[in-house]
């Protein structure tokens, strides 16, 4: 299978973080116990140590990360997917650790691996390599040497090597793509049981995936840019209305300084109010920038997700779950932006009577301020603020 330029081998090591392998709840490292990783609908993952106090016996909780409503399937932690990607960056893990030295994980005597069984899925030492090379029942087994993995910067995960349950010696080979199947098949079991099905290449099922989840990818990438716009034009507005607001107060200044000791307690009440409106107008947008925020970081968190997912090149695990990376990715590709707010401005109207008799009669009228809706599109706001 043709490996994407996202996913080579290289830029894997060079971008190679340990916090990758690390739950940001508990800080500790996931394991294939206690601490494995599960990652959510929401595409965000923790291990499974703490989705268990966090859920409790609910049969939803709300995600740590986004807060999104998660159910549990099957009612318990464990029926919830393992994110494969930290599996596969485990299996790096391995090859650059390899000048270290790995152990056996075949064997109790801790003796140093010089070869990856990719049907028993675990590093051999020279007895159980030669052991594989002699005992007939192991003799079909498929080796591969330390210096190769090092040379190719081969991933253990992926050469690993799954065979059908009813013929262990076949290796699932084929991908049936009916509807009512969907699920991986060796040589034997697609002529017996899918003759009359679409039967395809574990590889190729596996390149139409990953060309679905980037092309989902990317049209999620084109909504949050929609955001991004958005987010530009609210802050144009915020900007707007502090200059509104600003030059506002000064001709309320300029307004009383005439009448200054007749409208003192007028004055005062008209910056209160102003005051209240602005902040009643700031929070509504505030609030709005918080909206697209939230979906902009689902957005991008799940197109994080769905890049390492492709990168692992991981053919099994990848088909697993291709269904909860592209409902996500579709999802937060339909999902409903947030609404536009109406840009807003504060009206100012100086109301006293020239004669100086009325002035303490007419003071109760000096000055008003209210809220006066401008309809701004949003492309042109944002190009304001980017001029700015």
């Amino acid at each position: 299978m043709a490996t994407s330029p996202l996913c080579s081998p290289t830029q894997l090591k060079e971008d190679f973080r340990d916090e990758f392998l690390t739950c940001v709840i508990c800080a500790e490292p996931f394991d294939s116990n206690n601490h494995k990783a599960k990652y959510l609908p929401c595409l965000h993952t923790f291990c499974k140590s703490c989705l268990q106090r966090h859920a409790g016996k609910r049969p939803k909780f709300n995600c740590p990360n986004c807060r999104e409503s998660i159910p549990l399937p099957g009612g318990t932690v464990d029926n919830l997917p393992n994110n494969f990607i930290v599996e596969n960056l485990k299996g790096y893990q391995d090859i650059f650790n390899f000048d270290v030295g790995l152990p056996c994980g075949n064997c109790d005597d801790a003796n140093p691996a010089v070869s990856f069984c990719q049907i028993c899925g675990s590093f051999q030492c020279q007895r159980c390599t030669d052991n594989h090379q002699v005992m007939r029942s192991l003799r079909h087994h498929k080796l591969v040497t330390i210096d190769e993995l090092q040379e190719k910067k081969h991933n253990p995960l992926m050469l690993q090597q799954q065979n059908c349950e009813k013929h262990p010696t076949l290796p699932l080979t084929l991908y049936c793509k009916e509807p009512g199947c969907k699920v991986r098949s060796c040589a034997s079991c697609g002529l017996a049981y899918h003759r009359t099905h679409d039967l395809i290449d574990l590889s190729t099922a596996s390149d139409k995936i990953i060309s679905d989840i980037q092309l989902s990818s990317g049209k999620v990438k084109v909504r949050n840019q929609d955001l991004i716009t958005m987010r530009l034009a609210v802050q144009a507005m915020q900007k707007s209305l502090i200059d509104d607001l600003n030059s506002k107060q000064e001709l309320m200044k300029e307004s009383v300084q005439e009448l200054h000791n007749e409208i003192d307690r007028r004055y005062s009440n008209a910056v209160s109010h102003l005051q209240n409106l602005y902040q009643i107008e700031m929070n509504r947008l505030t609030t709005n920038v918080e909206a697209i925020d939230f979906l902009s970081a689902q957005m991008i968190s799940a197109r994080d997700f769905a890049k390492k997912a492709c990168a692992t090149n991981n053919h099994t695990e990848l088909l697993t779950s291709q269904s909860h990376i592209l409902d996500r990715l579709n999802e937060l590709e339909n999902a409903e932006l947030p609404e536009m707010p109406l840009q807003s401005k504060f009206g100012f109207s100086k109301k006293h009577d020239a004669a100086i008799e009325s002035v303490k009669k007419s003071l109760q009228h000096l000055c008003d301020v209210e809220t006066l809706w401008i309809i701004t599109s949003v492309r042109h706001a944002a190009d304001e603020s980017t001029e700015v």
